[in-house]
Parts: structure tokens; sequence; C-alpha cells
């Protein structure tokens, strides 16, 4: 029976556990269940307990679409001071 009871919490996770899976905060989880029609629904288990199945929500997680490239970063100070010279000397020979 133990080991029946340990598979189905594998597969059916609390609220804290599913926040956890997809990487956000109870906050956020909240939210994208109220706003997000994709987000997966809940498995009521009684009155008072609901579950999200482990597979519904890596589904989800899946058809997210991949984020935007990162911007390069800023040019530190050694390459901003080597442009700057560079447009000073530019402007003293013109």
């Amino acid at each position: 029976m133990k080991k029946h009871a340990e598979q189905l919490s594998a597969l059916l996770l609390e609220k804290k556990q599913s926040a956890d899976l997809i990487g956000t905060s109870l906050y956020k989880f909240d939210e994208l269940r109220r706003t997000d029609p994709n987000f997966p629904a809940p498995v009521r288990l009684g009155p008072r307990s609901t579950r999200w199945r482990r597979s519904d929500l890596e589904a989800y997680i899946a058809a997210l679409p991949a984020a935007a490239p990162l911007m390069p970063p800023p040019p530190g100070p050694q390459r901003l001071r080597e442009e700057l010279l560079r447009a000073s000397r530019i402007r003293a020979a013109a």
C-alpha cells in the first residue's frame, strides 16, 4: 500500500510541488491558473484536496514558446574607452 501511495504522489503534485516544477512562486502559479487558458486543470480528490498531474504540467512546459535570445551585454569600460577615443580621433581628423 505504501508503494502505491508513493507512486501516486509522484504522479499527482500538490500546489507547492507544482509551482516548484514549473519554476514559479505560488502567487505566479495562481495567476497562471486564472489567466492562461492553456494551463492544466487540477484534479479534485475531495472537497479540500486538489492536485495537478505531473504529465499535464510537463506538457504545459514543453508547449511554452522559447524565450527570445538575450541581448549582448553592454560594452565594458575598456571597450567603451576605446570607442570614445576612436570617435574623438575621427572628429579631430575632420
